[in-house]
């Protein structure tokens, strides 16, 4: 190849270059521009238009709701200039919106009952006391970004409280004061949900399934003040009916299950506690020990989807 040769090849790539970088540019400043309809009466509406026909013209506003199109006759449009200018943040939602066709982002809180099976109730007068102690409140919290329409991540955090206090008295030493339990459940998870519809509303049912920790505490007192702390990797599932208020609001009902074995018991106790009760203590929650957490909850709350 001559030099010409290779200096008339070497423009022809220059101007290939710049020929695909201003049609980017065009390209680029299209997807990004909006339009503007203007009115036979003279006012202009600041739009993305989506489609027309010889009758009407389909387009997306700022007001638009969610996914939904909006349509003008060609009778009342003097006008239209596409492209003419910068979409607004607003306007770029609504049309990705209207793309997407599905809420990616919930939120929810939601206030909860809570059972915790005891297995290893005693059969004497404290029976009613540990039947009492199984259920208790708190409160779930969390949310979920969907990937698809059905398929979604998420994380969640819940407390659940469970309490009892009755007067007891030691008979060997005539020592009086109060058996009670003041427990705290706490749990922070991640999880893989899954939406599916339900008729044409925006009201679903969701299943959720994951893993997390779980913290329990309890500030305890037989005559004497004790505290025990444990912790371990838990697992929780999910189900909740979604109804749909509008407007990306909900009214979650939540069926689900959270917990697993906590052990490694930690134990800490009231430095006027006598040697006995100690003891005893330290025997039951001894190093191999373990506790269920494994606990069963319904509750009611609100989120809100976009």
């Amino acid at each position: 190849m001559s030099s010409l040769d290779s200096l008339i090849f070497d423009d022809r790539k220059i101007n290939m270059r710049f020929v695909l970088i201003v049609l980017a540019v065009l390209i680029c400043a299209k997807l990004k521009a909006q339009d503007i309809i203007v009115r036979i009466t003279g006012d202009t509406l600041h739009v993305k238009v989506d489609s027309q026909n010889d009758t009407f013209v389909y387009y997306i506003s700022s007001d638009s709701k969610r996914g939904e199109q909006e349509v003008i006759s060609r009778r009342e449009i003097a006008q239209i200039l596409y492209n003419y200018e910068s979409q607004t943040t607003k306007l770029k939602r609504k049309s990705n919106l209207k793309k997407r066709d599905y809420q990616t982002l919930a939120f929810y809180a939601q206030f909860s009952g809570y059972y915790l099976p005891n297995p290893d109730i005693p059969d004497d007068a404290f029976k009613e006391y540990y039947e009492e102690l199984q259920f208790g409140t708190g409160y779930k919290a969390g949310a979920n970004y969907f990937l698809t329409k059905q398929l979604g991540i998420g994380i969640t955090y819940t407390i659940a409280k469970f309490s009892n206090s009755v007067p007891v008295i030691h008979p060997p030493t005539s020592a009086q004061g109060r058996l009670s339990d003041n427990l705290k459940i706490s749990y922070y998870g991640a999880n893989v949900a899954f939406r599916f519809d339900l008729g044409y509303s925006e009201t679903n049912f969701m299943l959720s399934v994951g893993l997390g920790l779980n913290h329990y505490r309890n500030d305890g007192e037989i005559i004497y003040g004790y505290r025990t702390k444990a912790q371990n990797i838990g697992f929780h599932a999910t189900a909740a009916f979604n109804l749909s208020l509008g407007g990306g609001l909900f009214i979650p009902v939540t069926l689900g299950c959270i917990g697993s074995q906590v052990g490694n018991i930690s134990l800490e106790v009231d430095a006027n506690m006598p040697n006995e009760f100690k003891e005893s203590l330290e025997v039951s929650f001894s190093e191999g020990n373990s506790l269920s957490v494994i606990r069963f909850f319904a509750g009611i709350g609100l989120a809100f989807a976009f």
